[in-house]
């Protein structure tokens, strides 16, 4: 038989619902589960079994990644020696030192 608690609701009828913390944990504990974990599996079996192809190494991705390396390394070593070098040092100001 059911009881009904003085607002003639059934009694175990209702519970308090989650904080949003324990929302959010549960929501991040699925995710890396069910998306994240199959995917690093996967990759790294991938890896593992040796399933290498022209294909898989030349994307679209990897060039794009080599191309900004380039650029970095461009920019960083070819402009900035580039700009020290064509600096006038020997028309800088002379500094005397002296030594005690």
């Amino acid at each position: 038989m059911t009881t009904y608690d003085e607002y003639g609701v059934p009694v175990g009828a209702y519970s308090e619902p989650e904080s949003l913390t324990h929302q959010a944990w549960r929501l991040a504990r699925a995710f890396f589960l069910y998306r994240i974990r199959p995917a690093v599996r996967a990759r790294t079996n991938a890896l593992r079994s040796g399933n290498w192809s022209v294909k898989r190494l030349f994307t679209l991705v990897n060039a794009l990644v080599v191309l900004w390396w380039v650029v970095l390394y461009w920019g960083e070593r070819g402009v900035f020696d580039g700009a020290v070098d064509s600096c006038s040092w020997d028309k800088w100001e002379k500094w005397v030192w002296i030594s005690q």
